[in-house]
């Protein structure tokens, strides 16, 4: 077959796009070209994929060198920090060669980030707790760099590197083994973990106790808690059950729990639904797993029993809630494994809470979180290890690089510059120009990591960040609201639209950013809570800038086509009660609020502490309330009395 050919040169080209030898198109590409003039298209093909076996076998044992050197050096810094007084010198250390790896690694050598960023935020944490030293955590790197990626200014430096102290001494060797397991372990319960399920109070058993449970039950698990990523198993070791219940519920339902079905499995008390009465689970004194199965319960009592069962065999589960138009509900998060790995929303959600944005309480922050945040974390299994540290540690890196933001005082400085080198690490493949401080920099860091391993919010938030600082060209804003659009908006569209509020509340022209939440509103049409979300951000930027008229008409468009479908429209009420007072014209309002009740969609039977939760009663709340500033009392009684509001 002559290369002159059509068949020729589609076969070639063929080869060069499917195997990815791009690399080859250079002097090696003009070789090739005269290689198949005199040898053939079968023998090309076989010689091409030798020379790029040789090459990505060259390009790895490069990428590798770089990446073990880091990682020896690593461990050295915390062998030295381990010793009494040698803190502050091994801080000092490993600032050097995490500054190196962030200036000079190449997009292929990202996994050392995690190896640099892990060590030196643990050493920060141990400073923060004012250690001198950090005892047997030295002999555990693996374990010291999965705990320092995860802890973030809301854990308490104190309980985080206690109780990592207690698991280095007590555990040694299964914290060796597991070492992502004892790290979430060591920022859920750096505080006394504990939940309220309603009117229940659940306490967590003594961490090392789950600790031991997981170990000991790691073959029963759904997960091995040896693989699965420590960003992860922070959603599973946050139990607040017994070990004896978690025993119980591993027994008898294996390692196959599908949380989902056990939702529905727990019978509804449908009196404390419906008349308010105290629920009998409550009522039996005793709240555990097998008292909810024998009682039964409420949703929060169904999404907590199923959440609990899936934890108990190491699924990342969570407890999900939203406030719908009617009332609060819960249901369960799970982490669904048959197939590509995903999280699913959708067991004991009901139909009126399809599409409504569900919140789920960090287990480690504690603060409130959308539950899209948690959905994104799916993908993690589909990554590797050196790309998920990778993508943790560039976004610890490029916060470091910027200008005057470091995270600790004392290390601010005025510009990024990355040393040459350091010693002991082999600067095999590196970057030749080294990166800077400068946002287009720190955004490349961030690409390529995210390229590798898009599953890690924090890497996006870290670009959320720069953008709100006022960092980004609008045309460096367009480049990632697309990116995360087209990598999040249709399996993720709820991370993805927290994404694009804070990238759109980032561009500085106000007739630009209108236009953006036009884009969006359009985009989420379909999704109520999304759309009414989009024209209401829209209506707030338009009340900061100083044009009422426009917030006005945002914020009536919410209550006109959105007035059942969830909590904002009594948010875009409140806001036009808000705007009508600040520029004099108050008494317009009762007419708008007594359209709106009249509309309103009453909600079913239920007790008066579900039905308090509803549109219909917060809006008609409000009508009583401005009855009574116009003074007309007896009115705003009769509408109290008619839904059941009690005398302000």
């Amino acid at each position: 077959m002559s290369v002159g050919s059509a068949s020729g040169r589609a076969g070639l080209d063929f080869v060069l796009r499917a195997g990815g030898f791009a690399w080859l198109m250079g002097v090696e590409g003009r070789l090739a070209v005269v290689f198949v003039q005199n040898v053939g298209m079968m023998r090309l093909v076989q010689t091409l994929a030798c020379v790029a076996l040789v090459g990505v076998g060259c390009a790895s044992a490069v990428a590798d060198a770089f990446v073990g050197s880091v990682r020896a050096r690593c461990e050295g810094i915390l062998q030295r920090a381990a010793e009494p007084g040698g803190l502050a010198g091994a801080v000092a250390d490993a600032e050097e060669v995490a500054d190196l790896v962030a200036g000079r690694a190449s997009d292929g050598q990202l996994g050392a980030l995690g190896w640099t960023e892990g060590c030196l935020r643990l050493l920060w944490t141990a400073q923060s707790a004012r250690m001198d030293g950090i005892g047997a955590l030295g002999s555990q790197p693996e374990f010291c760099v999965e705990l320092g990626l995860l802890v973030v200014a809301d854990n308490d430096p104190g309980g985080v590197m206690r109780l990592a102290g207690r698991l280095a001494e007590e555990r040694g060797e299964a914290v060796r083994l597991y070492p992502a397991l004892a790290a979430a372990l060591c920022v859920v319960h750096d505080r006394p973990f504990w939940r309220r399920i309603n009117e229940n109070r659940v306490d967590a058993p003594d961490p090392l106790a789950i600790f031991d449970y997981f170990v000991r039950n790691a073959r029963a698990m759904r997960l091995d808690p040896a693989r699965t990523p420590a960003l992860l198993l922070v959603h599973v070791v946050d139990v607040t059950e017994r070990i004896d219940q978690l025993e119980w519920a591993l027994g008898a339902y294996g390692r196959d729990p599908s949380p989902g079905e056990r939702f529905f499995e727990i019978r509804y008390d449908h009196d404390a639904f419906r008349k308010g009465t105290v629920k009998k689970v409550t009522e039996a004194g005793d709240y555990r797993l097998e008292s909810i199965k024998r009682h039964g319960g409420v949703c929060a009592d169904q999404a907590y029993f199923a959440e609990t069962v899936g934890k108990a065999a190491g699924v990342p589960t969570c407890y999900v809630s939203a406030r719908g138009a009617d009332v609060s509900h819960a249901w369960i998060g799970y982490l669904g494994t048959r197939g590509r790995p995903a999280w699913d929303f959708s067991r004991g959600r009901y139909e009126a809470y399809q599409n409504l944005r569900g919140e789920v309480t960090s287990p480690q922050t504690r603060r409130r979180i959308p539950d899209a945040e948690v959905g994104l974390l799916g993908g993690l299994l589909l990554s590797s290890a050196d790309d998920i540290r990778g993508a943790m540690g560039a976004a610890m890196a490029a916060r470091r690089m910027a200008p005057r933001t470091s995270p600790r005082p004392m290390a601010r400085r005025a510009a990024f510059v990355a040393p040459d080198a350091v010693d002991g690490v082999l600067m095999t493949g590196t970057r030749r120009v080294a990166r800077t401080g400068a946002i287009g920099d720190r955004l490349g860091l961030l690409r390529a990591a995210l390229t590798r391993c898009a599953w890690v919010p924090d890497a996006w938030a870290a670009v959320a960040e720069f953008g709100a600082a006022g960092e980004m060209s609008p045309g460096e804003l367009d480049e990632w609201a697309r990116a995360v659009d087209r990598i999040c908006g249709t399996t993720q569209q709820d991370f993805s639209f927290d994404m694009l509020v804070r990238l759109i509340g980032s561009e500085r022209d106000a007739q630009t950013r209108h236009r953006m939440w036009d884009w969006a509103f359009a985009r989420y049409r379909a999704r109520p809570d999304l759309a009414s979300g989009a024209r209401f951000q829209q209506g707030r930027m338009w009340d900061r800038e100083g044009r009422p008229e426009l917030a006005w008409a945002a914020y009536e468009d919410v209550l006109n086509n959105f007035l059942n479908d969830g909590p904002m429209a009594v948010q875009a009420l409140r806001s036009m009660r808000d705007l009508l007072d600040k520029n004099g014209k108050r008494d317009s309002f009762l007419a708008y609020v007594e359209d709106a009740a009249r509309l309103v969609r009453a909600p079913g039977q239920m007790g008066s502490a579900f039905a308090s939760q509803s549109n219909h009663y917060r809006i008609h709340a409000m009508l009583a309330d401005e009855l009574d500033r116009r003074g007309r009392g007896a009115e705003a009684r009769r509408v109290r009395e008619r839904v059941g509001i009690g005398e302000p």
